[in-house]
This record gives C-alpha cells, sequence and structure tokens, in this order.
C-alpha cells in the first residue's frame, strides 16, 4: 500500500513539474511574442521616418528657397533693369504655383523668362524687356504692359483682359488663342503678330490697316 501511494505521489509530481515546465513556456512565448510586437511597434514608425526624411528635408529645402526667392523680388531696387538672380526666382516661383499677382517689375529684363501658366494679375510690367518671353496660358488680366517689349514673345492661350498695351511692342509676337477683352491696345506695335483666333470685344487693333503685316 505504501508503494502505491509513493507511485502515486511520484505521478503527482511528474505531472506537476511537466504543467510547470509548460506554464513556464507558455510565458516565455507570451513575452516573445509581446516584444515582437512592441518591437514592430516601434520599427515601423521608424522605418516609415527614415523612408520620409529625406522627402521632408528637400521640402524644406524648396520652401526655404521659395521665401528666399520672394525677399529677392521685394528687395530688387525699384526700376533697376538688372537684378541678379531675378529671373531664375521668377521661374521657380511660378513652377511652384505661387502667385506674382500685384507685382512690381517696371523696367526689368526678363529676356526668355519662362512665365507659363502665371498668375500675373494686375502685375506692373511697364517698359520691361520681354523678347521672346513666355505667357502660355498666363493671367495677364489687368496687367501693365505699357512700352513693354514683347518682341517674339509667346502669348498663346494667356488672359490679356483689360489689360494695358499703350506703345508695347508685340511685333511677331504669337498671340494663337490670346483673350483680349477690353485691352487697351492704343499705338502697339502688332506688326507680324500672330492673332489667330484671337478673342476680345471689338478688336480694335485687329482691324487696323493691313499694312501692319497682322497675321490670321
Amino acid at each position: 500500500r505504501r508503494l502505491k501511494e509513493c507511485r502515486q505521489k511520484q505521478q503527482s509530481l511528474t505531472l506537476s513539474t511537466l504543467a510547470l515546465g509548460f506554464l513556464d513556456n507558455s510565458a516565455k512565448h507570451q513575452l516573445r511574442s509581446r516584444v515582437q510586437a512592441v518591437g514592430l511597434f516601434l520599427i515601423i514608425p521608424l522605418i516609415g521616418t527614415i523612408i520620409g526624411l529625406p522627402w521632408l528635408f528637400k521640402e524644406i529645402q524648396r520652401e526655404s528657397q521659395l521665401n528666399a526667392d520672394k525677399r529677392l523680388l521685394q528687395n530688387c531696387p525699384e526700376k533697376q533693369q538688372h537684378c541678379p538672380g531675378r529671373r531664375e526666382a521668377l521661374e521657380r516661383l511660378v513652377k511652384a504655383g505661387k502667385s506674382l499677382a500685384y507685382l512690381e517689375f517696371d523696367n526689368a529684363y526678363l529676356y526668355s523668362v519662362n512665365l507659363n501658366y502665371a498668375n500675373l494679375y494686375d502685375v506692373n510690367l511697364r517698359y520691361t524687356y520681354l523678347r521672346y518671353a513666355e505667357f502660355y496660358n498666363a493671367n495677364l488680366n489687368y496687367a501693365y504692359l505699357n512700352h513693354a517689349n514683347l518682341n517674339y514673345a509667346y502669348l498663346n492661350y494667356a488672359y490679356l483682359n483689360y489689360a494695358y498695351l499703350e506703345y508695347a511692342n508685340l511685333s511677331y509676337a504669337n498671340l494663337n488663342h490670346a483673350y483680349f477683352y477690353n485691352a487697351n491696345l492704343r499705338y502697339a506695335n502688332l506688326r507680324y503678330a500672330n492673332l489667330k483666333d484671337a478673342r476680345s470685344s471689338p478688336f480694335k487693333v485687329l482691324i487696323l490697316l493691313p499694312y501692319f503685316g497682322l497675321k490670321f
């Protein structure tokens, strides 16, 4: 009988040892799972941050450059023809979708500047040198372009409604599909300009004498 009791106790102890071992292994497994989960929780954002850092740094640089460009335009001496970096600053701002409305560029030298799609609403471009400048689909409504040199300029689909173009040189300019509603073109030089499909309210200059060489 004692032998039987001893055997039962031994079996009970063996089962208890196995149970403890199982519980211990289970606890270790749960701990490992939690550590892995916490690790993933920390690693994934870290990876995202590492991947996003170059883009963020690039965006910060870009905004810093654009702010510097704005300051440069503001600090260019008034009516001074040449201002180092002005043309490049304008092009960067336009490419970034920034508005140039109401700014002053009186007498500026902007040869071949690319201002396609620019917002130049009510901008002052009097006496500016804009030969070969590009203004495709640009908003030049109410812009002041008096005496501006727009010789060979690209103004396709540009909006020049209510613009002031007195004495402007638009010879050989491409004004295909441009909008000139109520534009002031008094004494403007449109010799050999391409005015095909240009749109306007009674466009006084378009019906001038043939010797102007207007191209329709």
